[in-house]
């Protein structure tokens, strides 16, 4: 299978959301290494090269993580394409969808909060704090939901295996107090 191919056997919303996800990732490139020095943040008094040094041993393994990430649910999620009439299809499509959540809300979550950087007013700050404290939660959330069905499904597809629908019933009901507790926090 040539590479055309590969990319054709990608499901649309994996080929936008990945296309996202780059547009995302070199958005917080440039957010991270335009941003003002701020001087009420800069405690140890750092100049603009060391800054960038800094900047630069965090980013570096961040996207480096994040494009390992983004891999990783390429390649389950045309796994899961490759077969589409297989009981198992379900659950790698379902972990295709919880590591592709995981990776985009971590990178969303770094651009948006790139945007801090470049705001002036302490109310912006503390919003865009909020905000993205709150993405920090969404995301993992979202990507263990889809995990766990992912799981689930693979469990269930199991011959004379009734374990699934037990973990399905119990499980259910620790998704649901982590949702409510994420709209608490």
């Amino acid at each position: 299978m040539d590479d055309m191919e590969k990319y054709n056997s990608l499901p649309i919303w994996f080929k936008a959301v990945f296309a996202v996800s780059i547009l995302l990732l070199a958005g917080y490139v440039y957010l991270t290494f335009t941003a003002p020095i701020d001087p009420a943040t800069n405690t140890y008094n750092l100049n603009t090269v060391q800054t960038f040094w800094l900047r630069f041993s965090v980013a570096v393994p961040l996207i480096l993580i994040w494009l390992i990430g983004l891999s990783a649910a390429t390649s389950v999620v045309r796994y899961a394409g490759t077969i589409p009439g297989a009981k198992e299809s379900k659950g790698f499509s379902r972990f295709g969808a919880g590591i592709t959540a995981m990776v985009f809300g971590g990178i969303a979550n770094s651009f948006v909060g790139g945007f801090r950087q470049f705001l002036t007013t302490a109310v912006a700050k503390q919003t865009m704090l909020i905000v993205t404290h709150y993405l920090a939660i969404v995301g993992p959330l979202l990507s263990f939901i889809f995990l766990f069905l992912g799981a689930v499904a693979l469990v269930n597809s199991m011959k004379n295996s009734n374990s699934g629908k037990i973990i399905s019933r119990v499980a259910w009901s620790g998704v649901l107090v982590a949702i409510v507790s994420a709209f608490y926090v």
